[in-house]
């Protein structure tokens, strides 16, 4: 085990080098970070300053050696404005981590439950529901997501909860909604009938009137707090106890990771379901259900865990492009965190900035594919890692 991730990291080690040499020059060749200052009274000596500050005067590959030199060393040097960027980088990286985490974690356990049951499920409509879901979470661009659920799931949803209550169709939805999941509920076991359709049938149309009814009730002639937020990863200057300060951040926390999660996912459920297929058509699982195993101990026991190993390199993947979704979505919430530190260093041609959030990103998808690389052997037995 520990060779072989001495082996990997090894690997690894060139591959940042080739990347982060590509990428500080492009970022040291976009655009010219003395533009601001050319236009000012004094312009000769803040521009020299400024030079012998940024090295500007050197050529682009001893200035990447000045950085690979501090890299290695632990300093990340100075941004644009001369503040060190190591303090603003582990900032930013407490502010993306805990909302990348919470997306990955929150999408990975959504979609690949969803896989499975539409894998098991399959051709069925929850499985036609699923894929339309996944297929239209995919394609949607994360930008536009993340305008509507602001508008939709926290500014009119805001607004609702000071006056809140439930209409005649309200109700009726509400019990479509609750019908819908007695149907589903009553069709997962081993043994599907009719008998047990129509009892689901039942229990959830009576269960959904009584919520339905219940809930107008309970909300009649009550108001609530403007819980859920738009702006930045929490209230400034907020006191309070633990709990409060808990549900501080969860209500800047909730609309962001639902954009994230939402895209990621789609690809978990997809991947999952086509993997799980494979999996229940194979000869081991046949001559599992042939020694009269239970379906549910064959589905779980025997194929989920061999289903997972393409999944478990998704994961790996998948942590660099919510990276990159999480870009886009802290400019639209207002999250001062990496994404936000990554477009302040592109804008100001900062090349200190930006590698310290490409190097974060490229160690993190390389610790990431080390991890899925020794699950494999967790998940399949038959691989061996020496």
């Amino acid at each position: 085990m520990l060779s072989f991730m001495v082996r990997r990291l090894l690997v690894a080690i060139p591959i940042l080098l080739v990347a982060s040499m590509l990428v500080f020059l492009l970022v040291a060749n976009a655009g010219d970070p003395l533009e601001n200052l050319r236009t000012q009274k004094n312009a000769p000596q803040l521009v020299a300053q400024k030079t012998k500050q940024l090295n500007l005067d050197r050529s682009v590959p001893v200035r990447y050696g000045i950085w690979a030199k501090g890299f290695i060393t632990g300093n990340l040097g100075k941004n644009a404005q001369g503040v060190d960027v190591k303090p603003l980088l582990l900032r930013a990286m407490r502010t993306t981590l805990r909302l990348v985490l919470a997306a990955t974690i929150l999408s990975m356990i959504v979609g690949l439950a969803v896989g499975v049951i539409s894998a098991v499920r399959q051709y069925s409509g929850f499985d036609y529901g699923a894929t339309f879901l996944a297929f239209l979470f995919y394609a949607m661009p994360v930008f536009w997501f993340a305008v509507l659920l602001k508008e939709f799931g926290a500014i009119r949803l805001n607004n609702w909860l000071q006056h809140p209550g439930i209409s005649k169709v309200g109700v009726v939805v509400i019990t479509l909604v609750i019908l819908a999941i007695g149907l589903f509920i009553a069709n997962l076991g081993e043994r599907r009938s009719r008998g047990r359709s129509w009892a689901g049938a039942g229990i959830g149309l009576v269960a959904g009137l009584l919520v339905a009814l219940g809930a107008q009730n309970f909300l009649h002639g009550r108001q609530f707090a403007r819980w859920i937020s738009t702006v930045g990863p929490e209230t400034p200057d907020f006191k309070g106890s633990f709990l409060a300060r808990l549900g501080d951040y969860a209500g800047h926390m909730i609309l962001p990771t639902v954009t994230l999660a939402a895209i990621s996912f789609a690809t978990y459920s997809r991947y999952q379901r086509a993997s799980m297929l494979d999996t229940l058509s194979s000869d081991y699982v046949r001559t599992a259900r042939s020694k009269g195993i239970r379906e549910r101990r064959v589905i779980m026991r025997h194929a989920f865990r061999t289903a997972l190993i393409p999944v478990a390199t998704l994961a790996a993947l998948d942590f660099a492009f919510v990276m990159a979704g999480a870009i886009i979505t802290e400019s639209v919430f207002a999250w001062k965190g990496m994404g936000s530190l990554f477009l302040t260093g592109l804008k100001d041609v900062d090349p200190n900035t930006v590698m310290a959030f490409l190097m974060v990103t490229a160690i993190l998808v390389v610790v990431f594919n080390i991890i899925a690389d020794i699950a494999y052997a967790y998940l399949d037995p038959r691989i061996r890692l020496d």
